[in-house]
């Protein structure tokens, strides 16, 4: 075996082994968080926002991901309110101890109900239309008068009418778009509500210009939107507004970083059946300790330390240099001796045929806007009386990884974090039309995007086996020869892990497109020899459009019963999960340590998927 994806130290494969010892069939597909990778992602705002003090917010986006866990550990990593857009989510926020009065309702149709929720708890919300105004002030006044009650607290949204340059279904700020007040209303809608002032009391200002943002000049633009707009507000008679939520949108890469799979073996590591607690139930969430879990265990591809709150910035070998010359060269590796750096010592992993691995590509997310970049961009426009709100939801719990240390050479460090993945099992390989097509248990059911807008979503193998065993088992399983097996047209590179090719218009818009054509090529598999395949990875639902990812490279064809995962699939996928197919919600887990996990939302059984029918 050449080597497993590890999530915060914990190799896949075991974990995909444990999860089939408890929960059978059930447990394919699965997703998967990093708890490394999400404080990661909530530290990169919130010290971006410290910069401001008080005045520097951080709302999480329910939207993206609402799993009652995972928002526990955004709320102990620094997020301190919650966006939401539905009564549901408001009381999601609610149940996992966000205050009230730090909970933000937004939504271009809210029900009576969900209105009267927020305005007797004391929450934020946003009013996107004429209608939405009159509304709040009927429950407003009606909560005030019979209940005496505070006035409602509300935000205007701002349509300001600019192009996000990203997918249509993803821009809500367009002069056509269904969300927020245009312009030329905002005096009418601001003369309507004060008109309640009674009842209703205006704090400031929300904009969302969409998702998959990646121009920092498009939120300075919305700024100074928002500042003109708090200023009417504060004219009409609210002059202590002093709010403005500019909403979250920062896009990720959805490329994995640097060489993204498969350096780390998984010898030596404790087996889940001696090691790890299975006495857990199908009914019962699970808290997995590994009871022989050291600072030697490796948290990731290629890092063997590992602090439990951040991603490691260094690797120490003062304490690790055991593992890689025992578990690491026991699994057939070779390994350098240690390469002194100004900045610590660290080996450096060889696949078992002596090349040296290459060094990650050029990453997509070096263009990608940083919330740090994102807050100093703003810092400028900010007047010192306003508090400034950012409500992120994709770039904290979407992201496949992140990465540090010497980016340029095969003796620099590299880390990367696994989190937000769908890890799902092959059912089998055909063939027509002279394309091949690889059927995995997993479909548009868990990841949508693909059909909804054509996003793309690199899929690997969760494992590499070594070049004669891979391809004596690939053709014993499919009757398949080693020619047939590499047909297709592919793009590779030395030394990068993962290429995606991407339309550009004229104007440097991205467009994600249903035909869109992933390009990867694994530099371990060159190395040894091997072939690539080009693929089309499909579920199994009764629908065409069920494509998880076209033309995916693969380094080999995978066996029935191999797994793969599909990347950055931590937001708006369990979120927008279906039942298509009478198909039950995939299991969710999170990774918080070499063989410590726990199983956050199991899945679900038959029962459970029809419980709501009403059989006479």
């Amino acid at each position: 075996m050449n080597g497993s994806l590890h999530c915060d130290g914990m190799p896949m494969e075991i974990l995909r082994e444990d999860l089939r010892q408890e929960f059978g069939h059930g447990s394919s597909p699965t997703f998967v968080y990093s708890h490394s990778t999400l404080v990661a992602n909530t530290h990169s705002y919130t010290s971006a926002l410290d910069t401001l003090g008080s005045r520097g917010v951080l709302s999480y986006s329910l939207k993206a991901n609402s799993n009652p866990a995972l928002l526990k550990v955004l709320r102990e990593a620094g997020v301190s309110m919650a966006t939401c857009v539905s009564g549901n989510e408001v009381l999601m926020a609610l149940k996992v101890g966000f205050p009230a009065h730090q909970i933000i309702l937004n939504g271009n149709g809210k029900r009576r109900w969900e209105v009267e929720l927020a305005v007797k708890k004391g929450s934020l919300l946003n009013v996107d239309s004429l209608f939405d105004a009159h509304q709040i002030i009927q429950v407003a006044r009606t909560h005030v008068v019979v209940e005496e009650k505070k006035k409602a607290r509300v935000l205007l949204r701002l349509n300001p009418a600019i192009d996000a340059h990203t997918h249509p279904y993803l821009a809500t700020a367009l002069t056509h778009s269904k969300f927020g007040v245009e312009k030329s209303q905002v005096e009418q809608v601001l003369q309507v509500l004060y008109e309640a002032r009674d009842s209703v009391n205006v704090e400031g200002v929300h904009i969302h210009i969409g998702s998959a943002v990646t121009r920092i000049i498009l939120y300075t633009k919305l700024m100074t939107a928002a500042l003109t707009t708090l200023d009417q507000i504060r004219r009409s008679g609210w002059t202590a507004a002093s709010t403005i939520n500019l909403g979250g949108g920062l896009d990720v890469s959805y490329i994995p970083p640097s060489n993204n799979f498969h350096t780390t073996p998984t010898a030596d590591y404790p087996s889940s059946s001696n090691n790890l607690d299975t006495t857990s139930s199908a009914n019962s969430s699970s808290n997995k300790t590994d009871t022989i879990q050291s600072a030697d265990s490796p948290t990731s591809v290629l890092t063997t330390t590992h602090t439990p709150d951040f991603p490691p910035r260094n690797v120490n070998t003062s304490q690790n240099g055991r593992v890689v010359t025992s578990t690491y060269k026991a699994a057939g590796y070779n390994t350098t001796t240690p390469t002194t750096t100004t900045s610590s010592e660290h080996h450096i992993m060889y696949p078992a045929n002596g090349v040296p691995l290459p060094p990650p590509p050029p990453s997509q997310s070096s263009s990608l806007a940083s919330p740090g970049e994102l807050v100093n961009s703003l810092l400028p426009l900010l007047p010192s009386d306003v508090v400034l709100i950012l409500e992120p939801g994709r770039s904290i719990v979407a992201t496949a990884g992140v990465h540090g240390g010497d980016m340029t050479s095969v003796t620099g460090v590299f880390y990367e974090y696994l989190t937000g993945v769908v890890m799902t099992e092959v059912v089998g390989v055909k063939s027509s039309g002279g394309k091949q097509f690889v059927v995995v248990d997993a479909a548009m059911t868990e990841v949508i995007r693909p059909a909804l807008y054509g996003a793309r979503h690199v899929i690997t193998p969760v494992t590499i086996q070594a070049r004669g065993a891979a391809e004596e088992e690939k053709n014993t399983a499919a009757g398949i020869t080693e020619e047939s097996a590499g047909g297709g047209v592919v793009e590779t590179s030395a030394g990068n892990g993962v290429m995606v090719e991407e339309e550009e218009s004229a104007g440097g818009i991205k467009q994600e497109s249903a035909g869109g054509v992933i390009k990867s090529s694994s530099a371990a598999g060159a190395a040894e020899g091997g072939g690539v395949v080009e693929v089309d990875v499909v579920g199994p639902v009764c629908e065409c459009s069920d494509v998880l990812c076209k033309g995916c490279v693969l380094p080999s064809l995978p066996s029935p019963g191999a797994a793969l995962v599909v990347w950055t699939a931590g937001a708006y996928c369990s979120t927008m999960a279906s039942h298509y197919n009478l198909r039950p919600h995939a299991p969710e887990v999170i990774v918080s340590g070499p063989g410590r996990y726990k199983v956050i939302r199991r899945p679900q059984q038959f029962e459970e998927v029809i419980g709501n029918c009403v059989w006479e």
